[in-house]
């Protein structure tokens, strides 16, 4: 029995490690000879890089490292250098904050496509105007947006005319705390502080990030309650205190209902409570598991029903989710499985009949499956692009969103320093995982399996960079450890060379 107890253990260890190893290798290859931009009509061009640009910056980055660490360590005041170090840390955070707060007064940004549509709603909301609710409202069609949609109403009762700022600053503050949580999830990965300073200085230097404060559309308020949501699962499976697993349902819960792809999370939460059960004999966490499920369903509930009660109007079922999987399977001017318009057109036709839409969905689902199995070649092909135009996109859509769209010397040099920093943490995650394949287990896996949990539903789900970033994020930790003990070996191989 512990026999085979144990090859379970080590069935459920490997397999996610395997699977993004292959995920990250396809991805860090791409990554070295090609990128992808968006021009006019969010249209995807895919571009050949100079992959010895690429590789030289990473042997300079491995030098540099070292470099840091044999001038750290000759260091005769530790305890000075460690001040130094914590006042760079903090100048470093306000310097951010403060031109993060610039950018959002001065970008000008205006709310365009969905988040238009939710501010616009939000707003006619207040007026008791309830038009966008109806089964042909944006509202109507889209219920899951209802999160998001009362976090503008609420703003509004207070301000009306300053929602996109107050959501804008809502979302440096939030981008903040994701940082921190992912900080603190670091923290307790590897237990070293250098590794947490360097994950949480590098979160701050990933650009196109930065850019996401100005977007008024949930993924980085999403962001923050999930990031923080697993710091609580780990602090509790830690010190088994159960107020931290109330807190990390009410925190998934807030991040689903403002973003629905966090769903994501929930299930990734939930598979760790498994691994925690199969490993540590942690019956409880059964319990811990409804409690999260049971906190996200009242939120739920409670959402619908408060924006019932203030429009009067019954929440309809929307466009079908199917009809976003069957988009995510069909062409497009943009790229392969980009928005094409599908979704809203088959609800359309079906007269906004949620079942009649959903089987249309499902038929075409089926067609296109059909096509993938009597053409390998093709649908290696459509996947392959598809996945490469949501993540090799050194800005990930971050320029476009702000309508950052005419060439320059700065905006050329911003793209190549996203470029090399994308392949450097893609690098860095792949030389993690190889290198410490052994000791990667338990809570280790967590944000692997929401990164892989993130590349196979947007592998089938609608494409977008706005959607895989919020994953991408989630390879920083590992990047850095992975540099971390790359660099370490090195030092020792030049040891133990120079003293033969």
């Amino acid at each position: 029995m512990k026999k085979i107890k144990s090859i379970i253990i080590e069935i459920t260890n490997n397999i996610p490690k395997l699977i993004c190893i292959f995920i990250l290798m396809f991805l860090s290859l791409a990554s070295i000879i090609s990128s992808c931009g968006l021009v006019k009509g969010e249209r995807t061009i895919y571009i050949r890089d100079n992959w010895f640009i690429n590789i030289l910056s990473f042997i300079i980055f491995i030098a540099l490292i070292i470099f840091i660490r044999r001038k750290n360590r000759k260091s005769e005041n530790l305890k000075e250098t460690e001040n130094i170090k914590k006042r760079v840390f903090i100048a470093i955070i306000i310097i951010w904050t403060c031109l993060n707060l610039l950018f959002i007064v001065f970008s000008g940004y205006k709310p365009r496509a969905d988040q238009k549509y939710i501010y616009k709603a939000a707003i006619e909301m207040t007026e008791g105007n309830f038009k966008s609710f109806t089964e042909k409202g944006y509202i109507g069609k889209n219920p899951q947006q209802g999160g998001m949609l009362l976090v503008e109403y609420f703003i509004a009762l207070v301000s009306k005319q300053h929602v996109v700022f107050l959501v804008q600053c809502l979302n440096l503050i939030g981008l903040l705390v994701a940082f921190f949580a992912i900080y603190k999830i670091t923290d307790l990965f590897f237990e070293n502080k250098s590794i947490s300073k360097y994950t949480f200085v590098s979160l701050l230097l990933f650009a196109p990030i930065f850019f996401y404060t100005t977007f008024l559309y949930g993924n980085i308020l999403g962001l923050t309650f999930s990031t923080l949501a697993i710091w609580l699962q780990m602090l509790y499976e830690k010190k088994r205190k159960w107020y931290f697993i109330i807190l990390a349902g009410v925190c998934i819960g807030l991040a689903i209902i403002i973003k629905s792809n966090y769903l994501i999370v929930l299930i990734a939460m939930v598979i760790m409570f498994l691994v925690d059960i199969l490993e540590n004999k942690k019956l409880m966490d059964f319990i811990a598991i409804i409690a999260i499920i049971a906190i996200y369903i009242a939120m739920n509930f409670a959402t619908k029903f408060t924006i019932s009660s203030i429009t009067g109007i019954k929440p309809s079922k929307g466009i079908p989710m199917m009809s976003y999987v069957a988009m995510g399977m069909q062409e497009g001017k943009r790229a392969p499985g980009w928005y094409n318009g599908y979704n809203r057109k088959v609800y359309r036709k079906s007269h906004y009949n949620y079942e009649e839409a959903n089987d249309k969905a499902k038929i075409s689902i089926n067609k296109r499956l059909e096509k993938f199995k009597n053409d390998p070649k093709y649908a290696i092909q459509f996947f392959s692009l598809k996945n490469l135009s949501q993540w090799n996109n050194p800005s990930f859509q971050g320029l476009w969103i702000n309508k950052i769209t005419n060439a320059g010397i700065l905006k050329n040099i911003l793209i190549e320093f996203m470029n090399i920093m994308q392949t450097l943490i893609l690098l860095g995650a792949t030389i993690y995982l190889i290198l410490d394949y052994k000791n990667i287990k338990g809570q280790l896996l967590f944000l692997i399996v929401v990164f892989i949990g993130g590349f196979l539903f947007h592998t089938i789900w609608e494409a977008k960079c706005q959607y895989t970033i919020t994953y991408f994020i989630l390879l920083i930790p590992y990047s850095i450890k992975g540099y971390d003990l790359l660099s370490d070996r090195l030092i020792k191989f030049r040891k133990k060379w120079t003293s033969t």
